[in-house]
């Protein structure tokens, strides 16, 4: 199996309804979640090169009363990782080489 590279770059993440003093714990809970997908469910289902996003909705995430910071980002992780699967599936486009 060839090893993978991949860079995903989150210029802005918009959350509603949350504490202001959560967006730090939610943004590292997010980037340690979408690693720890990469690295076990793996890569097949997004181009080999040039895949490029200029938005991708992540839907809604139902989370109970009192969630905690990390549980929250971990949700959203899982939802934007389903967003990108389902989003190569359908439309990729190639960067300008």
């Amino acid at each position: 199996m060839i090893p993978h590279n991949i860079e995903v770059y989150i210029e802005e993440l918009v959350l509603h309804d949350f504490a202001p003093k959560d967006r730090y714990v939610i943004g590292d809970a997010v980037q340690h979640e979408l690693q720890r997908l990469f690295e076990v469910q793996g890569m097949s289902e997004f181009p080999a090169s040039g895949y490029e996003l200029g938005r991708l909705n992540g839907g809604t995430i139902s989370l109970k009363p009192g969630a905690k910071a990390q549980d929250i980002g971990a949700r959203v992780a899982q939802a934007i990782y389903a967003g990108l699967s389902s989003r190569s599936r359908t439309h990729t486009s190639r960067k300008d080489e």
